[in-house]
């Protein structure tokens, strides 16, 4: 009887480090509700851009490719030219007039490095730039 004990509780303990063993080199995976799976999202980065005349703050922000980037724009109207302020970058171009609504936002994907730019509206002049450098 103590003989048999002795080999339950040597199984017990092999199993137990194999099981142990296997359930470490698994990956994690995501479970919710006590084991529903939830697939794992992409890359998801938020960021609040102030911007004026002078510059974009932060005027570097950082992204892995195929993050989705979402920014919110607020502007500084007292340093910015009475005929408002135009950003082009990889979504549709604000055009914000002073004392107009805040934060205005903008999505896309990131791709590569991506530069946004502001300008004055009624000439085109080049104002500042935003960097969107990819994070390794």
């Amino acid at each position: 009887m103590r003989r048999m004990n002795t080999l339950i509780s040597i199984s017990f303990l092999f199993v137990s480090m194999f099981l142990l063993s296997a359930c470490s080199q698994q990956k994690p995976e995501n479970l919710v509700d006590g084991g529903t799976r939830v697939q794992q999202q992409t890359g998801f980065r938020e960021f609040t851009v102030v911007s004026d005349d002078y510059g974009f703050y932060p005027n570097r922000i950082q992204a892995k490719i195929g993050d989705k980037v979402r920014i919110n724009f607020k502007f500084r109207d007292d340093l910015i030219y009475y005929g408002g302020m135009d950003i082009k970058g990889p979504f549709e171009d604000v055009k914000y007039k002073l004392k107009g609504e805040q934060p205005i936002t903008r999505e896309f994907v990131t791709e590569k490095e991506t530069r946004i730019v502001s300008y004055w509206p009624a000439t085109g002049v080049k104002k500042a730039t935003l960097i969107v450098e990819v994070e390794k």
